[in-house]
This record gives C-alpha cells, sequence and structure tokens, in this order.
C-alpha cells in the first residue's frame, strides 16, 4: 500500500540519488584523500555558509509545493555537490530548492528521504570496496562500527532536521 500510494515520491527520490551514486563512484578516490586536508575543508564551510546566507534570502519568494521530476534531478545535482568533504548536504538541497521556489518544509523532507538512501548506499559501497580491496577485515568490530556510525548520522540528521524545522517555523 506505501509503495502505491509513494510511487511517484519514491521514482523521484530515485532519481535524486542517480547524480550522487555516479559521481560518488568516479570520484570515490579523490574524495576520500580529501577528508583531512585542512585547506579543502575550510574553504568548503565558507561555501556551506555561503550556499545557506543565499537560501535565506531565496525562501523569502512565493514557493510550490511538489517537486517536479525535473526539480528531483536538480536537487540530486545539488546534493552531488555536497560529496565534496564540508559542504553540508542538507545546505545543498536547501539552496537547490530555493533556486526551484520549493518550500523549505517539502525540500527539508525530501532532503531528509535522499538523505537515507544515499547514506546507505555510500556505506554499502565503502564497506564492499574496502572489502574487496582487502582495506577493511570483515569482523564483528568492523560490522558493528559501521552499524553504530549509520546510527548515529541517521538519528543526528533526523534531530537536526526537527530542530531546523522548528525554526523554519
Amino acid at each position: 500500500k506505501f509503495l502505491k500510494e509513494n510511487k511517484s515520491f519514491l521514482k523521484k527520490l530515485f532519481i535524486s540519488t542517480i547524480p550522487c551514486g555516479i559521481i560518488g563512484i568516479i570520484l570515490h578516490n579523490h574524495i576520500n584523500s580529501n577528508l583531512s586536508n585542512l585547506t579543502s575543508l575550510s574553504i568548503s564551510f565558507y561555501i556551506t555558509t555561503l550556499f545557506l546566507v543565499l537560501t535565506s534570502l531565496l525562501f523569502k519568494k512565493k514557493q510550490k509545493d511538489e517537486i517536479s521530476y525535473k526539480d528531483a534531478l536538480f536537487l540530486g545535482l545539488a546534493q552531488s555537490f555536497a560529496l565534496t568533504p564540508g559542504i553540508s548536504r542538507c545546505g545543498t538541497v536547501l539552496f537547490g530548492g530555493s533556486l526551484l521556489k520549493i518550500d523549505e518544509k517539502v525540500v527539508l523532507k525530501y532532503s531528509f528521504f535522499m538523505y537515507m538512501i544515499v547514506s546507505t548506499c555510500a556505506t554499502s559501497f565503502t564497506f564492499v570496496k574496502g572489502l574487496i580491496d582487502k582495506n577493511i577485515f570483515l569482523n564483528y568490530e568492523s560490522i558493528i562500527l559501521y552499524l553504530i556510525s549509520f546510527i548515529t548520522c541517521f538519528f543526528t540528521t533526523y534531530i537536526s532536521l526537527k530542530w531546523f524545522h522548528k525554526i523554519i517555523n
């Protein structure tokens, strides 16, 4: 029943995931090599700040309540920009939504579902790639650490979005 009622929404989420998946696989090694580059991270934090300031200015215009398939692709491309370490994933999606004049509440909800899919896929990809490259040894500790990391990220994102949603209201 859920799938029938939300078929269009799920299709849009799938479309949003495609750009991130393709770019993430192609740039995986480059992304990982910049995770601890302080210069790259500081520039990325400034870019995130710019996105958030521009978003706050752009959301004052008239908003639409629906995300089209074209919007879904654009939001996926916006999220792909956040594959750069230090760039806020939610911030880029909100910025993309503000450019498309989509209501911020709609974008926040959509962004959370985008996060769930992309995060699960990215974690799975990294884990499998690590097993293949023999960088990760499959043992009880590594599985527990991956699960704890994923669950922590999931709940942190959920709580942050709830908090952000309250600020918007």
